[in-house]
């Protein structure tokens, strides 16, 4: 159901639904959480002067999702980008342009440790962070 993207669940295992709520990091009222209808980060590939950030699409509501990726590691924003995904589609890919802060931190490294935070734009709750090795 919660891949289905319904707005609310009558459990007869109350205790049980929470625990799966918390494990999957679902948003519940008054509470902190993901959207399980979202958009999140799969993988980080950095490029000379990017990073290319693949996107999969959370739940199976085949809907058009827009929102925002930013890239950070050792505390800093390396850059940032829209992105959208068409009605229907599973996947999608973003490219986010390096910011002179995240060109200064990579120069000189194969690679750093870092996260991706997917921002969808209608989405409840928190965005969505993968962590993720950024390497060439």
């Amino acid at each position: 159901l919660l891949g289905m993207c319904v707005d609310g669940i009558m459990a007869a295992k109350p205790k049980l639904l929470e625990k799966t709520l918390r494990r999957g990091d679902v948003v519940r009222p008054g509470g902190r959480g993901t959207d399980p209808c979202s958009v999140q980060a799969k993988k980080a590939t950095l490029k000379k002067r990017s990073v290319a950030v693949s996107l999969v699409r959370r739940g199976v509501e085949p809907k058009a999702y827009k929102g925002t990726v930013r890239v950070r590691a050792a505390g800093k924003l390396l850059g940032h980008e829209s992105f959208s995904l068409p009605k229907g589609t599973d996947a999608g890919g973003v490219t986010v342009p390096l910011s002179k802060a995240g060109k200064a931190l990579l120069k000189g490294t194969n690679g750093v440790r870092g996260q991706v935070v997917v921002t969808t734009r209608g989405a409840r709750g928190e965005p969505v962070v993968t962590r993720v090795r950024l390497h060439r």
